[in-house]
């Protein structure tokens, strides 16, 4: 599997849909490798992203960091 650099800002939202906490503005939320690991299926969704694509991706918490 090659190598993908991606770049990109999370909204953290409540059920209600109020941002609780946003990325943008802001460095993105992971430092390497480990975090790729616990989030899974981030990286799942964001395989095969083009050049120039956007893409919306919903996680809910058990497929992040779990509940606050």
């Amino acid at each position: 599997m090659a190598i993908q650099v991606v770049s990109f800002h999370c909204v953290l939202k409540n059920k209600l849909g109020r941002v609780i906490s946003s990325t943008f503005n802001q460095n993105v939320m992971t430092d390497g490798p480990r975090d790729a690991e616990t989030l899974t299926a981030l990286v799942e969704a964001l395989q095969d992203l083009e050049k120039g694509e956007k893409r919306s991706i919903s996680l809910s918490a058990e497929q992040a960091y779990g509940f606050y």
